[in-house]
């Protein structure tokens, strides 16, 4: 019977039923606490035998981060935390993005055409420094992101002797006095830019969640890459909602977002004050140390070195030292890759919003997309991501993070240039070509986020615990960097060059996406970057020694019955599926069998000895109604069902082969011999009403085995006692 929980072993190894009345199946209060299950000693009077606790054996409360270790419903209220203050960040960080041009934009005299130095909106800057337009619009986010790259490089490593907690609220806390500071100095163009710098040197929330994430999943590699994914997801999409923001407020002036981003931000930072908490990395190491042995090795031998000194951990499963010459490879491939990505940026702008939004009014023509399209688009295509993200999650544990690296540099390689072709070389700008443009743009640009996606995981994976902070400040660095400078650059380039400007620079990308590929190629051929083993369900939630007793019957090892269904009725609890157990090819456990026959008698009274104490149980009806639902609700699905019984029939078969049962000879004797050793003891489905007579069935069923069992002759029964001090 699946799911029940483990008996008392007596002296010398002797099963002892215990009293059904002695154990309650009440589990509310270790649920509360989201400690798993327990048992409720009662006296013999039925009362609770707890109640006359000594002070030293009073419960003891939890400190927080204990609790993110045993409970799913903090870890799950922790990061859902750092994704929101990280998407708030993100917010305020670009809520006046689509009005950068409005605040840099010149008049133009309606006499003469001409551009004036008066600024085209109300609230536009009067002086832009001595700037030009393209430039000057360019330098207002450069200014922060140039700021940000450099505030990994400190509060990273800060962050590793501090905590990620304290950094994240500095930079909500901040952040909402940063949007205040750009309000006050929005009169100067150089003094808007100093605040946005100022604001820029604390808008490291996603360096320090990637470090968080690493914290919390240190030796689980696809949870680390699959919650890593969606922190930078939350990150991107924050930033297309802060210039949605923007759009909707335009009304009310270019600046008065920055009200609403300020809010925002304070907002954010009670809300992660308040449920986000800070991980005991010493602790969280220990806890995860022998899951992460098992689940690595898969049980194999100790003494087997890893292949490759980059992949190799240390005894603990952390790496204790950082392997330069991959962390520089990593660093390259990523400059090389945020160079290559800006091409999708400049398909937008300049390349569609010359040639579909202001290239028809050349011509006297209406605008094939009109401008407030444009600014939309603009907004929102980043929610095109949304597929991305979930392709992105899926193909790198198919593939490995090397390999898809790789793989997204030549794909941003391929869109990039096919929108080229489109908006520079094809003359057409109407209708037409711009949905053929919009199309292979909004198909292309999810699928570049699979090169962008991959660095901090990599990184990750190479970092020592103690510098993790610091390595993901490296990244922000190579990354906003790049972001800031290149398209003042390359905005410069295209100036240079004239006519042949944009399609110069498009090509420019497409080159360095294809540079990527080849920096990155190595990548895929370290062990560290490779495919993910798929995750066993069975050691799901499992620690230190229920993994390896999993894995030895998963192996067809002989594991005690007691732990197993231990852990059947732990996960019955939680709603969670039973354990999902193969049989196996019977050539495999052919040279098994002597030990499995010698097992047999004392698994056989194990089992009479559970059934005996559930059937007491099962007078309880709400006993009875909780344990039918429990079992039919974490018993396998159909498929697997189906998939087991196939199984079993190819097990047995294969063994009446092998032990003289001709299935060809007579298949009404065979069928009655079947029959004999497995009589009905219930219907496919048990209810609440057949329960308790399918445990009596089975009991009687039971006993004849054991009889059956210990009926062995005086050799055999020696070798069993010898085995088996139990039998």
């Amino acid at each position: 019977m699946a799911g029940v929980q483990p008996v008392i072993v007596g002296e010398q190894g002797a099963v002892v039923s215990p009293d059904p009345a002695d154990y309650s199946m009440d589990d509310s209060a270790a649920a509360d606490q989201g400690l798993g299950l327990r048992q409720r000693k009662t006296n013999g009077d039925g009362g609770d035998a707890t109640a006359d606790k000594t002070p030293e054996e009073e419960p003891v409360e939890l400190d927080a981060a204990q609790k993110l270790l045993i409970d799913d419903k903090i870890l799950a209220m922790s990061l859902n935390a750092l994704f929101f203050g990280v998407f708030i960040d993100a917010v305020c960080s670009s809520i006046l993005g689509p009005n950068y041009p409005f605040m840099v934009n010149r008049a133009v005299d309606p006499a003469t055409g001409a551009e004036t130095d008066e600024p085209a909106h109300k609230e536009g800057f009067d002086d832009l420094g001595g700037l030009g337009v393209t430039t000057a619009n360019y330098v207002i986010p450069m200014c922060a992101s140039l700021a940000s790259s450099l505030s990994g490089l400190v509060f990273g490593p800060l962050s590793d002797k501090i905590g990620r907690k304290p950094i994240i609220l500095l930079c909500l806390y901040v952040g909402a006095g940063g949007c205040v500071l750009k309000y006050a100095l929005r009169g100067s163009f150089w003094g808007f830019c100093g605040a946005n710098f100022a604001n820029g040197l604390f808008g490291c929330s996603i360096t320090i969640g990637c470090a968080y994430v690493g914290d919390l999943f240190e030796h689980d590699p696809a949870k680390k890459e699959e919650v890593m994914g969606t922190v930078y997801g939350v990150w991107m999409l924050g930033g297309g909602l802060g210039g949605i923001c923007a759009i909707l407020m335009e009304s009310s002036g270019l600046f008065m977002p920055l009200w609403l981003g300020a809010g925002l931000s304070l907002f954010a930072g009670f809300y992660v004050h308040l449920r986000m908490v800070e991980p005991n990395k010493e602790l969280q190491k220990k806890v995860t140390k022998k899951k992460h042995d098992d689940a690595a090795d898969g049980g194999g031998d100790d003494d087997e070195e890893a292949t490759d000194k980059d992949a190799k951990p240390a005894d603990d499963g952390a790496v204790t030292e950082l392997n330069k010459p991959v962390l520089i490879n990593i660093l390259a491939g990523a400059v090389a890759d945020n160079i290559g990505s800006t091409g999708m940026s400049l398909a937008l702008m300049p390349v569609l919003f010359s040639k579909y939004v202001i290239g028809p009014t050349f011509r006297g023509d209406d605008s094939t997309m009109s401008p407030e399209g444009y600014k939309w688009l603009s907004c929102c295509f980043i929610f095109d991501l949304i597929p991305g993200m979930i392709a992105c999650m899926i193909l790198t544990q198919k593939i490995g993070l090397g390999a898809s690296v790789v793989l997204g540099n030549f794909i941003t390689a391929f869109f990039t240039a096919a929108l080229l072709i489109v908006g520079v070389y094809v003359t057409d700008d109407g209708s037409g070509m711009l949905a053929v443009f919009l199309v292979i743009f909004l198909g292309g640009y999810p699928c570049t986020i699979l090169s962008q996606l991959t660095t901090a995981p990599m990184l990750d994976k190479i970092s020592p615990p103690e510098m993790r902070g610091t390595i993901q400040g490296y990244n922000t660095l190579c990354s906003d960097l790049t972001g800031a400078l290149v398209p003042v650059i390359l905005g410069e380039v295209q100036k240079a060059a004239g006519s042949y400007g944009q399609e110069f620079i498009m090509w420019v990308t497409v080159v360095w996406s294809l540079l990527a590929c080849i920096i990155n190629a190595p990548l895929m051929f370290n062990p560290l970057y490779g495919p993910q083993p798929d995750e066993d369900l069975n050691l799901k939630g499992l620690l230190g020694d229920d993994v390896d007793l999993i894995k030895r019957a998963e192996a067809g090892e002989w594991v005690p019955l007691a732990d197993l269904e231990r852990i059947n009725l732990e996960r019955m609890k939680k709603g969670e599926p039973f354990l999902r157990m193969h049989y196996g090819k019977y050539a495999d456990d052919a040279p098994k069998l002597w030990k499995m026959r010698q097992q047999a008698a004392a698994d056989f009274r194990w089992i009479k000895a559970d059934m005996t104490k559930w059937l007491a149980k099962m007078r309880d009806p709400a006993v009875r109604d909780e344990m039918v639902k429990g079992i039919n609700e974490s018993r396998a699905t159909p498929e697997q069902q189906a998939e087991s019984r196939r199984e079993l029939g190819e097990w047995f078969t294969d063994y009446l082969a092998a032990n003289g049962w001709w299935a060809d000879d007579n298949p009404m004797v065979m069928k009655e011999l079947i029959m004999s050793a497995f009589p009905h003891v219930s219907d496919p489905e048990i209810t609440a009403d057949t329960i308790e007579s399918t445990i009596v069935k089975s009991l009687r069923v039971m006993n004849r085995n054991i009889d059956l069992a210990e009926d062995q002759d005086p050799f055999t029964s020696l070798l069993s006692k010898r085995a088996n001090p139990r039998h």
